[in-house]
């Protein structure tokens, strides 16, 4: 990739599998209530934003990514490459 050292790792996928309960559930949590997040016009409860994403999980519709760099994962919609300097805080299809 242009611009990217060569010594810098990409991100790597990690299957919603092969964490832990505790970890999923943090890691989706942290993304459904991050600044910027839209969900529509209508307010959702916590529980029900969390449980989408993780039916679009299991559905493979988003995909989570770890940046060995910078050590941090994202969930990062399944048609999309991975990018870390473009943070994905768009609305997700199936959160409205």
């Amino acid at each position: 990739m242009p611009g990217r050292p060569p010594d810098e790792e990409k991100p790597v996928e990690v299957r919603w599998q092969d964490l832990s309960a505790g970890a999923l559930d943090s890691l989706i949590e942290e993304f459904v209530t991050r600044d910027g997040t839209d969900y529509g016009a209508r307010e959702r409860d916590l529980a029900s934003r969390k449980q989408d994403v993780r039916r679009q999980l299991e559905r493979r519709e988003v995909r989570i990514f770890f940046d060995q760099t910078s050590g941090s994962a994202n969930l990062v919609e399944g048609d999309l490459s991975p990018s870390f300097t473009r943070q994905s805080r768009a609305k997700l299809p199936g959160c409205l």
